[in-house]
């Protein structure tokens, strides 16, 4: 038998086509830059971000059930 504690998985942001929004960006400092997707232009202000250290990858991502 095998037991994890806690699993590290590749962290990496994605784009969530229901919310227009990237996920997998850590809640504490994501608020520094926009994770909406409207245009290119958002998309390499994230990356920049995360290439300067101003927001991270979150550890854990937790997806929101759409009722």
């Amino acid at each position: 038998m095998v037991a994890f504690d806690e699993l590290a998985t590749e962290k990496k942001a994605r784009w969530d086509p229901k919310t227009k929004f990237f996920l997998g960006i850590c809640h504490e400092h994501g608020h520094r830059t926009s994770l909406e997707f409207n245009n290119e232009g958002d998309m390499e202000e994230v990356f920049r971000c995360l290439d300067d250290g101003e927001i991270h990858y979150a550890t854990e991502v937790r997806e929101l059930s759409h009722v």
